[in-house]
C-alpha cells in the first residue's frame, strides 16, 4: 500500500517538473521569437540605433492635427510645442505601448508636415539614393486610406510598394460641398445625366476622390483637380484664373467641414457662407477609412502598429470623443450637430453672469490703476534689460528709381526701433552693438549684406536676433525671389537686387540659436493709388523659408502669402502687418502675469489681426505666413520685465 502511494507521488512530481520545463521553454521561445521579429524591422533597428524615431503630424486638419498655440506656453518643451490634435495624443500612447509592451525604450519626435508634403517623408526609397533631410516612421492626419500617385491599394489598382497602411481607426464618407441651391438641379438623378449641362466637381490631387466620383457618376459629371485646398475654394468662388469654375468640391466629411468652417469664411462673409453654400448629406459619393501611413518595406513594423491599434481600441475611441469626433453605430464619422436650444439658453445665462462679474472687476481695476501710476516712477528704476537682444532693421524708403520708393517703410522701421529699445517695453540695449538701422541710401545691396555681417560678428549662440526687412519683393520663376534695395534698376533686377540665395547665405552665417527673420514686402500694392511697379508680384519668399528649415531655432515670418499683397494702414500711414507686429511686441496677445513675448504670441496675434484689418480697410485678403523650426522662444520683455 505504501509503495503504491510512493509511486503515485513520484509520477505526480515528474508531471509537475515536466510541465514547468515546457512552460519555461515556451516563454523563452516566445521571447526569442519576439526578439527575432524586432530584429527584422528596419524601422525599429534604426530607432534603437538613433534612440528615437520621427512621426509626421498633418497640420491644418483639425481635429486630427493642427497648430495649438496654447501648448506654446511651456518654453522648455523639447518636442514641437505648437502641435495638437487627436494624432498627437495617439502617437504619445503608441510611444508608451512600445516601451511597456515591447520593452523598446525609444522616444518619438513629432514633425509637422503640410498637405502637399504628405507621403513624401514616409514612403520608403533606397537610402543610398534618397536626398530627403529626414524620414518618418509613419504619419497621421485627416486622410483616407490611399496610396500616393493615384495608386489605391484598397480597391485593387496597381500598388505603390513604398507605402503601407495600418488597420483603420475611423470610417468616413465622401460628400459634396455645393455652391448654391440652384446647382442641385445638375446632380444626376437616378443615374440619369442632366440634359443641359454637367455638374463640375473639384477634388484634391493625391486622393481617391476621382475614382469615387467616376464610379458614382460614370461620364455624367466633369471633374477638375487642384493642388491645394485654397485653389479648390477659389475655383468654387470663381476667384481664380482656372478655365473651369467648379460647382462643387468632393472630399471626405472632415475636410469638407474644414473648408466650410475655416477657409470659406475668410474669403466671403459669414452670412453668405450659410445662405449660399452647404454640405449635402445626400448623395454619399463613397466611403473610406482613416489609417496610419507607414513605410512600404517593413512588414514587421506594420504588424507592431496594427497590434497597438487592436489592443487600444477602447482608448482610441475615448480619444476620438475627447476631440468631438462622433461615430454612428457602424463606426462612421458624424458631423458636429448644432447645440440644442436649452443648452444655448444655459450658455447665454452663464455669459451674462460673467459679463456682470467682469464689469465690477474692471471698476475695481480702474481704482487700482490710479494707485499704480503713483508708484510707477519708483518701479521704473528697477526695470530689467533684454541684454542678449540684437536687431537689424531695414526700411528701403527712398530709392534711386523714384517709382520704387516706399516712404511708409521708414515709419515701419522707426516705430519698431522705438519699441525695441524702450526700457519700459521690449528693453533691448540702445547701443550700436545691439541695434543697426538701414534706411534710404544705407539700404543698398552691399549695405544689407554688411548689416548681416555686423549681426554675425556681434552675436553669440545664446543671443536672440531679429532681421526685419520692409520694402519691395520681386519674384522670377527662373532665378527665384529678390529683395529690392535702394539702388535697384528695374531693367536689370537680377544684377542690382539682393537675391534670396545671397540673403540666406548670410543668414546661415549667424550663430544665434534664436533668430527671427521678418519680411514685410510689396507695400506698393496697398497704397491708395495702387502704384505697384509692373512685375512686382506679391509672393511669399519660399526660397528664404525653405533654406532656413535646415537649422533649429530659426523662424521666418512674412506679411502675406503667395498672390497676396501687404497693405498700408490708412489711419497710421504704415504697414498693417508691422502695426500689428508692434502691438504684439507690446504684449497684446499675452495674458496677465506674463513677463516675456514669445514667437507663438506674435504668430497668434498677427494671424488673428492682420486679415481682419486688411479686409476692413481694403476689402482684401492678407494672411501672414510663418515657418517655425525648433522650439518656441522668448523674443522680448514685456514692460521692461515687469509684465502685465
Amino acid at each position: 500500500m505504501i509503495s503504491r502511494k510512493l509511486i503515485k507521488f513520484k509520477v505526480l512530481f515528474l508531471i509537475v517538473i515536466t510541465a514547468s520545463i515546457l512552460l519555461l521553454n515556451k516563454a523563452a521561445l516566445t521571447q526569442g521569437r519576439l526578439q527575432k521579429n524586432l530584429e527584422s524591422s528596419r524601422v525599429i533597428q534604426t530607432a534603437i540605433n538613433q534612440g528615437s524615431l520621427s512621426w509626421g503630424i498633418r497640420v491644418a486638419t483639425p481635429p486630427f492635427g493642427y497648430v495649438d498655440i496654447s501648448r506654446a506656453a511651456n518654453l522648455n518643451d523639447q518636442n514641437n510645442p505648437l502641435l495638437g490634435g487627436f494624432c498627437v495624443d495617439l502617437i504619445k500612447n503608441f510611444e508608451e505601448f512600445l516601451q511597456n509592451e515591447l520593452s523598446i525604450s525609444i522616444s518619438i519626435k513629432l514633425k509637422p508636415i503640410s498637405y502637399d508634403q504628405r507621403y513624401h517623408y514616409t514612403e520608403y526609397v533606397n537610402p543610398y539614393s534618397d536626398n530627403r533631410e529626414y524620414t518618418l516612421a509613419g504619419e497621421c492626419g485627416s486622410d483616407t486610406k490611399i496610396s500616393p500617385n493615384n495608386a489605391f491599394d484598397r480597391i485593387g489598382n496597381k500598388k505603390n510598394p513604398n507605402i503601407k497602411f495600418s488597420e483603420p481607426y475611423l470610417k468616413n464618407i465622401h460628400q459634396l460641398l455645393l455652391i448654391d441651391q440652384a446647382k442641385k438641379s445638375l446632380l444626376p438623378d437616378n443615374n440619369q445625366p442632366s440634359k443641359n449641362e454637367k455638374l463640375k466637381i473639384g477634388y484634391l490631387e493625391g486622393t481617391n476622390t476621382p475614382y469615387s466620383i467616376s464610379t458614382r457618376y460614370p461620364d455624367k459629371v466633369e471633374t477638375k483637380s487642384f493642388e491645394s485646398r485654397e485653389d479648390a475654394v477659389d475655383s468654387l468662388l470663381g476667384n481664380n484664373n482656372n478655365k473651369i469654375k467648379v460647382d462643387a468640391i468632393a472630399s471626405d466629411e472632415p475636410l469638407l467641414h474644414y473648408l466650410f468652417d475655416e477657409i470659406l469664411p475668410k474669403k466671403v462673409s459669414n452670412s453668405n457662407v450659410s445662405s449660399s453654400y452647404e454640405i449635402l448629406s445626400e448623395p454619399i459619393i463613397s466611403s473610406g477609412d482613416y489609417a496610419l501611413i507607414l513605410p512600404g518595406d517593413d512588414s514587421t513594423w506594420k504588424s507592431i502598429v496594427n497590434k497597438f491599434l487592436d489592443k487600444n481600441k477602447s482608448e482610441i475611441q475615448k480619444l476620438l470623443k475627447n476631440y468631438n469626433v462622433q461615430q454612428d453605430s457602424n463606426g462612421y464619422y458624424i458631423s458636429p450637430r448644432p447645440l440644442p436650444f436649452y443648452l444655448l439658453l444655459k450658455i447665454l445665462i452663464v455669459v451674462l453672469v460673467l459679463v456682470f462679474v467682469i464689469f465690477f472687476y474692471i471698476k475695481f481695476l480702474h481704482l487700482k490703476r490710479i494707485f499704480s501710476r503713483v508708484l510707477s516712477h519708483f518701479r521704473d528704476k528697477n526695470l530689467d534689460n533684454f541684454d542678449n537682444g540684437y536687431a537689424l532693421l531695414i526700411g528701403v524708403g527712398k530709392c534711386q528709381d523714384n517709382s520704387l520708393s516706399l516712404p511708409e517703410t521708414i515709419k515701419d522701421v522707426t516705430e519698431l526701433q522705438n519699441i525695441l529699445v524702450n526700457p519700459k517695453l521690449c528693453a533691448y540695449p540702445q547701443s550700436p552693438h545691439h541695434i543697426c538701422v538701414l534706411c534710404n541710401e544705407k539700404a543698398t545691396r552691399s549695405g544689407i549684406l554688411e548689416g548681416l555681417e555686423w549681426l554675425k560678428s556681434n552675436t553669440q549662440r545664446n543671443a536672440t536676433a531679429i532681421v526685419y526687412y520692409s520694402g519691395h519683393g520681386w519674384f522670377n520663376q527662373s532665378t527665384g525671389y529678390y529683395l529690392v534695395p535702394h539702388e535697384t534698376d528695374k531693367s536689370n533686377i537680377e544684377n542690382t537686387a539682393l537675391s534670396a540665395e545671397d540673403f540666406t547665405r548670410a543668414l546661415r552665417e549667424i550663430e544665434s540659436e534664436r533668430l527671427l527673420v521678418i519680411i514685410d514686402s510689396c507695400h506698393a500694392g496697398g497704397m491708395a493709388t495702387a502704384k505697384a511697379p509692373r512685375g512686382f508680384e506679391a509672393t511669399t519668399p519660399k526660397d528664404i523659408i525653405d533654406a532656413l528649415k535646415e537649422a533649429e531655432g530659426r523662424v521666418v515670418l512674412t506679411s502675406c502669402r503667395d498672390n497676396q499683397k501687404s497693405w498700408i494702414n490708412t489711419k497710421k500711414q504704415m504697414s498693417i502687418f508691422t502695426y500689428h507686429l508692434i502691438q504684439a511686441f507690446r504684449g497684446a496677445a499675452c495674458k496677465r502675469g506674463r513677463k516675456v513675448v514669445t514667437i507663438a504670441d506674435i504668430m497668434n496675434h498677427l494671424t488673428e489681426k492682420v486679415p481682419k484689418s486688411a479686409l476692413e480697410q481694403h476689402q482684401a485678403i492678407q494672411e501672414p505666413y510663418y515657418n517655425l523650426v525648433g522650439e518656441n522662444f522668448a523674443i522680448a520683455l514685456i514692460r521692461g520685465g515687469k509684465g502685465l
